[in-house]
């Protein structure tokens, strides 16, 4: 439970503003700017975080849900991204995704397929 807690503080931490707080976008929310020695720290759980993400992968794999292709470039995706965040300093931006008011959309029909 700890670890959840604390990857949605790594996940959904706002961007250029600094970190708000566990309100995410309560814009009542006091900004807070990460020191160092704090950034770090959330780097350790970002990197146990994607040990997880990992041995998640692996059990779809042996399950055959997806192959270990796929793991394999999902996990090097993941980890420069990381690895970028924690050189750059931005692991407390991290997880912004598409901003506030962004709706996934309905998926549409789908064309029918011929039959062969």
């Amino acid at each position: 439970m700890v670890l959840a807690i604390a990857g949605s503080v790594v996940m959904a931490a706002p961007g250029p503003g600094g970190f708000r707080g566990p309100c995410g976008d309560n814009p009542t929310a006091q900004r807070v700017n990460l020191t160092d020695s704090q950034k770090a720290d959330l780097a350790k759980i970002a990197y146990k975080m994607l040990d997880l993400k990992k041995q998640q992968f692996q059990v779809y794999v042996k399950a055959g849900a997806m192959t270990q292709e796929v793991a394999d470039a999902r996990m090097t995706l993941m980890k420069d991204r990381l690895d970028k965040a924690v050189k750059d300093g931005t692991i407390d931006r991290m997880g912004m995704g598409m901003g506030r008011g962004y709706h996934h959309s309905k998926p549409g029909p789908q064309p029918a397929t011929p039959n062969k």
